[in-house]
């Protein structure tokens, strides 16, 4: 099961978690074991995503507001 292959960001995983969650819940016909495993490639998903967003922010220059505020102390 590969549910959030192709997901690049917090908010499409978040979304694709809540339809996958209706689907697959125990109670709405889905398997606990199914649900338990969509959980957890969503806790990697989530993971992958702000990790390679900290990443990217850390790479990119800063900002103007930024450097006169480190400028100040």
């Amino acid at each position: 099961m590969i549910c959030f292959d192709g997901i690049n960001n917090a908010e499409q995983a978040k979304l694709h978690y809540r339809k996958l969650a209706q689907q697959l819940h125990p109670d709405a016909g889905g398997t606990a074991h199914e649900f338990q495993r969509m959980q957890e490639e969503y806790k990697t998903t989530i993971e992958r995503v702000r990790k390679y967003s900290n990443t990217v922010n850390s790479h990119s220059e800063p900002s103007p507001e930024k450097e006169l505020l480190s400028e100040l102390g």
